[in-house]
């Protein structure tokens, strides 16, 4: 069975030129390596008062370094509200530089900083690893807030997909350990429960397209194991009262009203 024909027309072109691609150990590298000829930084008019710099910040005890871009509004006064972001990419592909334009984007209509996080990828470093990365990010975004001009009571997280499932992550651990205050979290799309790869016969034409369901198998089982660290990577099992994710990946018009949020949230003037 097949949902194409569901599919919107003027979408179905650019479908048929994306390669049908199957995730697995010895085609992960060719994968992310065309995901990395296919990225490019956004250089528009329209985000002329936005500078992006590359800093490599302490990582976890014992780990590297951390890769973030930091994006920072030229032409708003500080201190500015901050949004900790990390990417997509089903836990094992992606960068930074590929969520360039949603980046800037939130940064010119939010009116805030940004600092984007080169997480280490699955499989080579598995869960705790890449949340790991995340909060190093969030604790020198935090601990360095002064430095760039960013107000430390008004830090948010986010991500999308795999990103929100970190950003979900990273919420809970940010709460556990009590060093950070949050304000809020944006999950779009989050990619948060292992359970959707355990059935032994998924549905039919649920991830049809791009990601299917083998390639969410293999972006958990990368993730987690093949025994499943279900104990140490929960975000999915908070009460409902608890979640504050949004389950749709809205078109681009459809920030405003997201925007006007964060504004409220940060106390931002104008709204």
């Amino acid at each position: 069975m097949t949902t194409r024909h569901l599919v919107d027309p003027e979408l179905l072109p650019t479908l048929d030129h994306i390669p049908d691609v199957q995730f697995t150990t010895e085609s992960l590298g060719q994968i992310r390596t065309m995901m990395k000829q296919n990225r490019q930084p956004v250089s528009s008019p329209e985000f002329a008062g936005i500078a992006v710099s590359e800093r490599f910040v302490p990582g976890p005890i014992g780990a590297p370094e951390v890769r973030v871009l930091v994006y920072l509004p030229t032409t708003v006064q500080g201190p500015l509200p901050a949004l900790l972001w990390t990417h997509g990419g089903g836990y094992v592909m992606g960068a930074p530089e590929q969520e360039d334009l949603l980046v800037k984007t939130m940064v010119s209509a939010a009116g805030c900083a940004a600092v984007s996080v080169d997480y280490r990828l699955a499989p080579e470093t598995p869960h705790p690893g890449p949340v790991e990365d995340s909060y190093a990010a969030l604790k020198w975004l935090y601990t360095h807030a002064s430095d760039i001009g960013v107000d430390p009571t008004r830090v948010a997280i986010g991500g999308g997909s795999a990103g929100a499932g970190l950003a979900a992550a990273l919420g809970l651990l940010t709460r556990d350990r009590g060093e950070i205050p949050l304000v809020f979290q944006l999950l779009l799309f989050p990619m948060l429960d292992d359970c959707t790869v355990t059935t032994a016969d998924p549905h039919p034409y649920t991830g049809e397209f791009l990601w299917t369901a083998q390639a969410n198998q293999f972006g958990w089982t990368a993730l987690l194991g093949d025994s499943r660290v279900r104990l140490a990577f929960l975000p999915m099992r908070l009460p409902p009262v608890q979640r504050t994710w949004q389950d749709f990946h809205p078109p681009s018009s459809a920030w405003l009203p997201w925007i006007c949020s964060w504004k409220k949230i940060w106390n931002m003037p104008g709204v």
